[in-house]
């Protein structure tokens, strides 16, 4: 038998229903792994993804390994003072809860798994490096730019590098510095634990190794051990899209009052018809501005930012201006209104794509009263063109939309399984697109023929009653 403090059983099983799933096909994976130690237990659970084991201190009056559902344990230790103890003992093919409530003595057991059921437990790290807390929050603040779409499978992932983390859906990046003890990247997936940024304390991470590729990360935490599986790929090279400093020549800098303001205002300006994400950004003799593309608003934000640089109107997704705020950076940089824009501070950098081909942007210019002189006024066609010629015979010209990416290594990579999965299934999806557009149009043209059938029946109908009638008066 052992005895448990409510509190610390129920702050182990919230850390583990991140991890173990209530609704599976397995039964296992929905249950936890109760073994005793000399002066705690170790409650460990699994998704066969994610390993997630924390050390409970408790009384152990006998050894004990068990297996019990995590919903039923949890559900029976809800509520209540947490200062009270949980007695958990073995009771034949069952264990047998107990607890005090209201001075009441309350008993219940459940069904225990057997225990050949339990998935093996994954190699562990051949060498741990410490790590201070600061990299879980980091990695929180990363998740939110990585890629939503899972046909992108790498990009639904972070980059944890030598020197920093990295996210990126292929519109915005972030690269967040934090020397990390690894010799090779390595791309974690977006789990509960991590994106939630669970681990409070310093610890402890090592990678497990198969052939030559990292296979699992192991992150140790205060009471806590987790360890997954990462995503085995080639993370696209990020450096590529990042800006030179030279090319930045035009610079914003915040004051943290403006960051306050825009803040709460940024969020509130309105839509454009479609596009109720897009707002526009002044910058030049006038100060900073921010307003809505819409032709009939007239709601301008003033700022106190500093500016220095050429006159520019640039079109942008809000999200991404709030995602740079959000960060803590104060400094925007940019070549010009087409051209990636840069936001940087202490912690790091984010990078992302001002929109194109926008329109009715030249009712920004009147809002402001201001006739753009020739450079600011320069189409995005021209503007790009002069881009790709200046720049040819050192990089291609960048995309219409989105961020180009390059290989990492000079030599041509293997082909991305999921990458070619996605084209497939797209193709697929076209396919079927068409066959289920040919069904509908052959349904018609069936509906079309039946009704025609009806009609040259009605018609052989009624001729042959006048026929008849005819037969019966010349009679």
């Amino acid at each position: 038998m052992i005895r448990i403090m409510k509190q610390h059983l129920q702050e182990a099983l919230k850390g583990l229903s991140k991890v173990v799933c209530t609704k599976t096909s397995l039964p296992i994976l929905s249950c936890v792994r109760i073994t005793t130690g000399k002066e705690s237990v170790t409650v460990s659970g699994t998704d066969l993804d994610q390993w997630m084991e924390c050390q409970v201190p408790a009384e152990v009056a006998e050894p004990m390994d068990c297996i019990v559902s995590l919903e039923g344990l949890r559900e029976f230790i809800d509520g209540g003072d947490t200062r009270n103890m949980v007695c958990i003992a073995a009771a034949g093919k069952n264990i047998r809860l107990s607890m005090d409530v209201a001075g009441q003595s309350m008993e219940r057991s459940l069904h225990a798994m057997p225990m050949d059921d339990w998935p093996p437990s994954k190699a562990q790290p051949k060498t741990m490096t410490p790590v201070t807390k600061d990299i879980f929050g980091i990695m929180k603040l990363a998740y939110p730019s990585a890629s939503k779409d899972d046909t992108r499978r790498t990009l639904t992932g972070i980059c944890l590098d030598k020197n920093a983390v990295i996210a990126t859906d292929g519109s915005q990046l972030v690269k967040l510095n934090f020397t990390l003890p690894l010799k090779e990247q390595v791309i974690l997936p977006p789990t509960k634990v991590l994106v939630s940024g669970f681990f409070k304390d310093d610890g402890m991470m090592g990678v497990v190794m198969e052939k030559k590729d990292i296979t699992h990360v192991n992150f140790q935490s205060g009471a806590w051990r987790y360890t997954l599986r990462c995503i085995v790929a080639n993370y696209p090279n990020f450096n590529q899209v990042i800006p030179k400093d030279e090319d930045l020549k035009n610079r914003i800098v915040f004051t943290a009052e403006d960051i306050s303001m825009l803040e709460k205002s940024v969020p509130k300006i309105e839509g454009y018809k479609d596009d109720q994400q897009g707002i526009v950004m002044y910058a030049g003799r006038n100060g900073v501005k921010f307003m809505s593309r819409q032709p009939s608003s007239s709601v301008k934000i003033d700022t106190k930012a500093e500016y220095k640089g050429m006159e520019t109107m640039a079109a942008m997704n809000r999200n991404y201006v709030m995602r740079a705020l959000e960060l803590g950076f104060t400094e925007f940089r940019f070549c010009d209104a087409y051209s990636p824009f840069m936001a940087s501070g202490k912690a790091g950098i984010y990078v992302f794509m001002p929109m194109r081909n926008v329109r009715d942007i030249e009712s920004c210019w009147k809002k402001l009263g201001i006739t753009p002189n020739k450079e600011a006024n320069m189409s995005e066609k021209k503007a790009e063109t002069a881009v790709a010629g200046s720049k040819a015979e050192t990089q291609p010209a960048a995309p219409k939309t989105g961020m180009q990416f390059k290989p990492q290594e000079q030599t041509t990579p293997a082909a991305d399984t999921f990458e070619e999965l996605r084209t497939a299934a797209e193709g697929i999806r076209q396919a079927a697109k068409a066959l289920a557009d040919s069904a509908v149009i052959i349904q018609r043209k069936i509906a079309d023929a039946q009704r025609a059938v009806k009609l040259k029946e009605k018609d052989y109908k009624e001729t042959r009653d006048l026929i008849e009638r005819i037969r019966a008066k010349a009679a």
